[in-house]
């Protein structure tokens, strides 16, 4: 018995030797010569190689990134009519690579904040990779979204959480104390090297998840099911196409009221400088997203929320806070040098033709709205927002 437990440790010591020279020495080779969609597999911080929206596994130097939220992930009714598939075409990416003829990558996760979106994932992403051999370089021009819709709630739900616990609120503006914060923060979350426990088992992680997601979801029929269609409500009303249409009654605007508004906007432009500091040689641009609900063309005495569904606002406040909200963001690119975007226009002439969000998924555009904001992006790059004489 003895002699059959020495055998079997000798056996299953051998074998995790061997797998270890193959996670960590053969494997890592291997990495340039991957097909993108092996990719899919792997952690998030490595997941960019597999995005199709550029020519090749890494994209050419002078390449356009995106940095933000879901938008940038490109989140919507597009990307579930194609099943979820990541290695189709879905978004705002996609249609810039075809008409600019340029690489384009998404930094975007969604659910951040600016802190998440605009700092922590694009570092974490490009030291992650480098770090594991793959020559990445630094953007040409990285586009920051601004969604009117919540970012400035995640702003401030990221100062709850992370910043308030450690600090009185008072030295949020205190010279020098945001920016240390965001150091800290940078270090412990954008250093490039693992997050999660068992990030670093690249071939685990590849064996393991396409096994989960080809075999074993297939064998139990787990599939991911789309939202249903949002029904039509009752209060908030558009005029698309040359007729009244009802929207679903609980949708995104532009902060009304929004308490501790200032505070958010603050951690917004402090990220935008901050990611402009850490990439000297990237173009920074500032592109406004607009909510769902200053998209259209409102025609209701009355409008109600996603936030506050139970209080009435009228069309001429959703506009007169997107109206302000925007100029804030664009006197704050423009007076530190950086590029400015505003989509709005080129969506709204769409959303007078057509619906541009739903009919599963009413926080995010679908296709045709996409294809507006792409336009407007385009349209900005040709007017010089990633700088004089830069590649639009």
């Amino acid at each position: 018995m003895r002699k059959k437990l020495l055998n079997l440790l000798l056996a299953l010591t051998s074998v995790g030797l061997l797998c270890a020279l193959v996670e960590f020495l053969f494997f890592p080779l291997l990495l340039p010569f991957l097909c993108p969609t092996a990719y899919h597999s792997f952690p998030r911080d490595m997941r960019l190689p597999g995005q199709t929206s550029k020519a090749g596994l890494l994209p050419r130097p002078g390449y356009l990134a995106l940095a933000g939220d879901s938008y940038a992930q490109g989140k919507g009714d597009w990307f579930i009519d194609l099943g979820y598939d990541r290695a189709s075409r879905f978004q705002a990416a996609h249609l810039l690579q075809d008409a600019l003829g340029r690489d384009v990558v998404s930094f975007g996760r969604g659910g951040a904040g600016s802190v998440d979106g605009l700092i922590l994932e694009p570092l974490q992403e490009l030291r992650a990779m480098r770090r594991r051999g793959l020559k990445i370089p630094d953007p040409g021009c990285m586009l920051l979204y601004f969604y009117e819709g919540n970012d400035l709630q995640n702003n401030g739900g990221f100062l709850r959480r992370h910043f308030d616990p450690f600090h009185p609120r008072e030295d949020l503006r205190r010279p020098g104390v945001f920016r240390a914060f965001l150091d800290d923060m940078t270090t412990r979350f954008a250093s490039g090297a693992a997050i999660e426990p068992g990030d670093d088992l690249l071939l685990g992680n590849l064996v393991l998840r396409f096994l989960r997601d080809h075999v074993w979801y297939r064998l139990t029929r787990h599939v991911v099911d789309p939202d249903p269609p949002m029904q039509p409500g009752i209060v908030n009303a558009a005029v698309v196409g040359g007729r009244a249409v009802f929207l679903p009654d609980r949708l995104q605007a532009p902060p009304l009221d929004e308490p501790g508004a200032d505070d958010s906007l603050f951690v917004f432009e402090q990220s935008v400088l901050y990611i402009r500091d850490a990439l000297p040689k990237t173009r920074c641009v500032v592109v406004y997203v607009p909510s769902p609900l200053a998209c259209y063309a409102l025609s209701a005495a009355r409008v109600r929320t996603y936030d506050r569904p139970d209080v009435d606002h009228t069309p001429a406040q959703v506009a007169a806070g997107s109206d302000q909200l925007v100029a804030q963001v664009r006197a704050f690119a423009e007076g530190n040098g950086l590029g400015f975007i505003d989509t709005r226009p080129e969506v709204r002439i769409a959303a007078a033709r057509e619906l541009l969000h739903g009919p599963r998924d009413w926080d995010h555009f679908n296709k045709a709205g996409y294809e507006a904001f792409a336009r407007g992006v385009e349209n900005g790059l040709a007017r010089g927002a990633c700088g004089p004489g830069a590649q639009p």
